[in-house]
């Protein structure tokens, strides 16, 4: 029995050693309040906008003619001069078309010299006859103005001098003519000057008209030009872009 005793002693001291320690409670660090004080507006404070830059001038340039691309080598940002011929379309056919048409042209016009003079020196010719060939030689020279405004229509030269901000357009393409609201196959850009565009809420428009404003330096742009472009803007209520907050 004195055996049996110790042996249940030793047990319970073995079940005391495997309990493990109650943690320790972490105490709590105390953090710093972020305080700020609320006082009266500063009434010389700027507002302060987004804006985006925008060409002060932009074209969207197409071909008014049908035909196959045979010269375009400009990338977006290359550099164009104004009346530069940046793009061109085949135009075999547009020549054989102002050849032809002026050939009809020319041989209108000598008849019309013909039977005027026929009418006026021998009377051998009706009044009717003269009139009727000078209707041929009018719709003679509608077709060959027609006939020359397409063949200039192959070739699109740069409005004005700028950058390409935008292309869709490779040489040997197929092209039909845009219309009227056709989208144009790539874009030039004038980017000296360029516009500051402000999306001002209408109820600080009027205010703004006051404030001499803060413009960031633009990279590649003179700050103080840009400085005086933007107030001239902002002088004009009518060209700042705004849109009701």
């Amino acid at each position: 029995r004195a055996g049996l005793t110790a042996m249940a002693l030793f047990l319970l001291a073995l079940a005391g050693c495997d309990r493990k320690a109650p943690a320790l409670a972490t105490p709590e660090v105390a953090r710093p309040a972020l305080i700020q004080e609320v006082g009266a507006a500063d009434a010389a404070a700027k507002p302060r906008f987004p804006g985006r830059l925008r060409a002060a001038k932009r074209a969207e340039l197409s071909f008014n003619v049908p035909g196959f691309v045979t010269e375009f080598a400009l990338t977006e940002g290359s550099r164009v001069r104004a009346g530069q011929v940046v793009a061109r379309l085949d135009d075999a056919v547009f020549k054989a078309r102002v050849n032809a048409a002026q050939s009809e042209f020319d041989r209108a016009k000598t008849d019309l010299e013909r039977y005027q003079r026929l009418w006026e020196t021998e009377f051998a010719v009706a009044r009717s006859e003269v009139d009727d060939r000078r209707s041929r030689l009018e719709a003679a020279r509608t077709n060959l103005a027609a006939a020359q405004q397409d063949l200039s229509d192959t070739l699109i030269r740069a409005p004005f001098a700028g950058v390409v901000t935008r292309r869709r357009l490779n040489t040997g393409d197929l092209v039909q003519p845009s219309g009227a609201k056709g989208e144009g196959l790539f874009t030039i850009s004038r980017l000296d000057p360029v516009r500051i565009v402000v999306a001002v809420p209408e109820a600080d428009a009027a205010a703004l008209r006051a404030v001499d404003p803060e413009i960031p330096d633009v990279p590649g742009l003179d700050h103080a030009q840009v400085k005086a472009w933007t107030r001239d803007y902002l002088a004009s209520v009518h060209s700042i872009d705004r849109n009701v907050g």
